[in-house]
């Protein structure tokens, strides 16, 4: 079971990810900048190669055992979404940027229902990209650099509980 455990945490990252793009997708779905279709594209193959990740893992884990499922997940799916984290990170960003521009420049209400929501996704977004990160370069560390203190298991142990618990708490306060 412990190997379906460590699938299902990396996978929720993913999940994580796919759900702040696709509410910053709806977001701006209908306003000028609204995503290109290079943009949909890029961040759609990166889900589907999460995906084809998560699913080969089990394969490749039960061909060579004697390598730990956090080895392959740390050595693919944390080097994977590192990347497209700071990727995501940045669209972030730049739509932030763009629209807090667009609302100055309008000189309208500088409370605006849109700035507070965007500014609010992204905060959250970026807070738990961060987490997961740190999360990530614990376990790259740990199982594919093998580096065994106790200060970096400590640290990986207890960053996997922060994410996943993080993780939930930021998309639950993304939806009020």
């Amino acid at each position: 079971y412990h190997s379906i455990c460590v699938l299902f945490y990396a996978k929720q990252n993913c999940l994580m990810l796919l759900v702040f793009y696709l509410r910053l997708k709806y977001i701006f779905k209908e306003t000028d900048m609204r995503f290109t279709s290079s943009t949909i594209r890029f961040f759609n193959v990166g889900f589907l190669i999460s995906t084809i990740l998560f699913l080969f893992l089990p394969l490749l884990h039960s061909q060579y055992k004697q390598i730990s499922i956090w080895t392959w997940c740390a050595s693919t799916l944390c080097l994977f979404k590192i990347t497209f984290m700071i990727l995501l990170s940045g669209l972030f960003i730049h739509k932030l940027t763009i629209s807090l521009k667009q609302v100055k420049n309008s000189h309208s209400n500088p409370e605006s229902k849109v700035e507070n929501v965007i500014t609010k996704i992204s905060v959250l977004a970026l807070i738990s990209i961060l987490i997961t990160i740190i999360s990530c370069i614990f376990m790259i560390l740990k199982y594919s650099l093998n580096m065994n203190n106790k200060y970096i298991n400590t640290g990986a142990n207890w960053m996997v509980a922060i994410d996943i618990y993080t993780n939930f708490l930021f998309i639950t306060l993304s939806f009020h």
